[in-house]
């Protein structure tokens, strides 16, 4: 396959896999669900448009010739760490999907591969990525005190709150394709994870004050209190 160019500065998803027409499948399923993609069979190909233009997520083939596929997703998740990589899984990879998550991968799906299940794994990982960035965001906001109004950043919560109880809601929806082995990777932050974050952030930025905390977070007392106790907050 001849290797597509990405221009510097643009995002998309990028799929490394050494079976041309699974490749181009994959590229064609994620642009029709409305993202750029651009699929690879050589490694390094791929690594030089990773170099040259951050990936929304990597899609990576387990079982790569003549490429050492574990120190490949280290290597990219060195490098962009908060990208989702999921990993794609066979029966005789050199390493297990599990061994993949243990390295950096953010979940994997199995051959032979689904549409539905493959795409849902990857808005999924989309999403948290978003979430846990904008965690990220909000928590740096809130350790400089003054910086912005204090109706922004009681904003910037409740948006948040909404945002994580959307992907939440999502994911519990009783979609069975939805993962549950992301959780245990080191680089993974769960959507558990974010909105303990989240409650904290506001809890400290009120002072300890929870009904002003409620009001920030756009929720009730009750929904605040139970929340603290089942995320053993005090």
């Amino acid at each position: 396959m001849t290797a597509p160019s990405l221009t510097a500065g643009s995002r998309g998803v990028i799929v490394i896999d050494d079976d041309r027409d699974l490749g181009l499948l994959l590229e064609r399923w994620i642009q029709n669900a409305g993202h750029r993609a651009v699929a690879f069979t050589d490694p390094a190909g791929a690594i030089a448009a990773i170099d040259s233009a951050p990936p929304v997520a990597v899609l990576l083939d387990l079982h790569l010739p003549g490429a050492t596929t574990d120190q490949l997703l280290s290597r990219i998740r060195r490098q962009y760490p908060h990208a989702p990589i999921i990993a794609l899984a066979g029966d005789n990879d050199p390493i297990s999907a599990r061994q993949a998550v243990a390295l950096g991968a953010s979940d994997f799906v199995t051959k032979p591969l689904e549409r539905t299940t493959l795409l849902t794994t990857l808005h999924n990982a989309l999403d948290r990525a978003s979430l846990a960035a904008r965690v990220a965001h909000l928590e740096h906001g809130v350790t400089r005190a003054g910086e912005n109004s204090e109706p922004d950043r009681h904003a910037s919560l409740r948006a948040l709150v909404r945002e994580i109880s959307r992907v939440i809601a999502k994911v519990e929806s009783g979609d069975d394709s939805a993962s549950t082995t992301a959780a245990t990777s080191p680089s993974h932050v769960s959507l558990a994870d974010q909105e303990r974050a989240t409650i904290t952030a506001a809890i400290r930025r009120t002072g300890g004050n929870l009904s002003k905390a409620s009001r920030v977070l756009g929720i009730g007392r009750t929904t605040l209190y139970r929340k603290m106790a089942a995320y053993e907050l005090r």
